[in-house]
């Protein structure tokens, strides 16, 4: 098994022209990470009507008919980060450890909401917490230019300079492109608000590991482990063992999420070189060859 990887830069496009490409070229798979949700349900349909034997996995990929309405395609597996998992476990860490003498904890919410669907499924995680009183909605704000993160950083030093302190218990971003934004103007405020948010990359943590630094908390999955899942999936499609194919929990599924983590700044002088690894590897689909050839 061999592969080959090709980045499309956020260009629709050129994503549907490369996935069509792929498929003419002879590929016996194809791994789609963070296709659109207004083209791909057509695009990998119409892919499996003109090569009905091509294999195809996807991440992070919502299929939705031209009315709107979700659907699943037989023989495709889709893998999603949890993301509901990725808000409530920021939410909980608010919540438990960093203003439990608070409550409700009062939140300064960053989202952006009808930009890609993963927002969608942690507003759901994000609305758990609110309707059970655990925690209020001081205000929602987003980018100017949802992707465009550096637009974030204006609209939270505007925001910021409108409260004083003691009005505002905590900062939950729902995307760490924004949280660093966030984090500038939150450090030229002058406000000592803790900020928490979604995803974790190395600029995340050395921001998180400045001495006295605001920024308290990141929910991630491991991206290693993200990668590793489709391609292991993929294979199993390939070899047709699709019994093998199995959720969290052992049970066979065409819908796969990956488990959530949450890494605090306490955690960071502990985890040294295995920041990243957040348990993933645990839930890997597997089968008696894959063990063989691969060790797991």
């Amino acid at each position: 098994m061999t592969c080959d990887t090709f980045f499309t830069n956020g260009d629709d496009e050129k994503f549907r022209e490369t996935a069509v490409k792929c498929a003419g070229d002879g590929y016996d798979g194809l791994f789609l990470s963070h296709g659109g949700e207004s083209y791909s349900y057509e695009l990998v349909t119409d892919l499996l009507s003109e090569y009905p034997d091509l294999k195809i996995v996807t991440f992070d990929t919502i299929f939705q008919d031209s009315d709107g309405a979700t659907q699943k395609i037989d023989g495709v597996t889709q893998i999603f980060q949890d993301d509901r998992e990725l808000a409530e476990k920021l939410l909980e860490y608010l919540v438990t450890d960093l203003a439990t003498e608070r409550a409700p904890v009062k939140v300064l919410k960053v989202w952006a909401g009808n930009f890609i669907a993963a927002f969608d499924r942690r507003e759901a995680g994000y609305q758990n917490y609110e309707n059970s009183g655990k925690i209020q909605t001081v205000e929602t704000i987003a980018p100017i230019n949802p992707a465009d993160s550096s637009t974030m950083y204006n609209v939270m030093k505007q925001t910021l300079s409108k409260y004083a302190a003691g009005e505002i218990d905590a900062i939950w971003v729902a995307y760490d492109e924004y949280a660093r934004e966030c984090y500038r103007a939150l450090l030229e405020s002058g406000l000592n608000i803790p900020l928490v948010s979604v995803d974790l990359c190395s600029a995340d943590i050395a921001l998180m590991s400045e001495e006295n630094s605001l920024w308290k908390a990141c929910a991630y999955t491991d991206f290693s482990a993200n990668g590793e899942q489709g391609m292991r999936v993929l294979a199993l499609e390939l070899n047709n063992e699709y019994g093998n194919i199995t959720d969290a929990n052992g049970n066979v599924s065409d819908f796969l999420e990956i488990p959530a983590s949450i890494i605090t700044q306490e955690d960071l002088p502990a985890l040294g070189e295995n920041i990243f690894e957040g348990g993933a590897k645990d839930y890997l689909v597997t089968s008696d060859w894959l063990v063989k050839c691969i060790g797991y």
